[in-house]
């Protein structure tokens, strides 16, 4: 197995300016998990979280640069409930779509949609990259773009809402050609081109 780039730690502790005692332990368990597999490293950085106590996963998560998971116990696809910040609820109807990241549902909100992650991939770095998502805005409506996150009852991240898109999924239909071009008989490689 190949050893990967090691990690240089963004602990508050070793990004200052003043040397300090862990900042030599944190160099060492990088170098450690840039020689083991993903596995290890995981349960590597579990255990030193877990010997740190409250706070571990996040402090453990600087210093490895290994994301935390998120554990939610609420099952969404009973209570078919999220919360936007400020506890206001969103009703989750049909499931739309599914991918690698997590699942799509409909909302009792005209013009929304509802991103939920799939568990494995709930974790403190989605939940941040969302939220910063959601303040930066983009005017463009053709753009499906987090809008709000979205929290189950016990106040645990679990996606985003975004405008629902119009219009057909190009990964059913452009890049299927005998199917579109059935479908878009005038339709040539300009066109595809042109794309907004």
């Amino acid at each position: 197995m190949p050893a990967r780039e090691v990690h240089r730690c963004q602990c508050p502790a070793c990004q200052a300016a003043d040397p300090h005692p862990d900042r030599e332990l944190h160099a060492q368990m990088n170098l450690l998990l840039s020689r083991v597999d993903e596995q290890q490293r995981r349960w590597y950085a579990a255990l030193e979280s877990h010997k740190l106590g409250h706070g571990g996963d996040t402090l453990v998560a600087l210093a490895t640069g290994l994301d935390v998971p998120l554990s939610p116990a609420e099952d969404l696809d009973r209570t078919r409930v999220v919360s936007m910040c400020g506890r206001r609820p969103v009703r989750l109807t049909d499931r739309l779509a599914g991918g690698g990241e997590g699942t799509v549902h409909a909302t009792d909100r005209t013009g929304l949609v509802c991103k939920l992650y799939h568990r494995d991939r709930l974790t403190v770095g989605s939940q941040r990259k969302v939220e910063l998502m959601v303040t930066r805005r983009v005017p463009d409506p053709m753009i499906c773009w987090p809008t709000e996150a979205v929290f189950d009852a016990a106040s645990v991240f679990r996606g985003f809402l975004m405008p629902r898109a119009l219009g057909e999924p190009l990964g059913h239909g452009l890049f299927l050609p005998t199917a579109w071009t059935q479908r878009h008989p005038g339709w040539t490689r300009r066109e595809s081109v042109g794309l907004p």
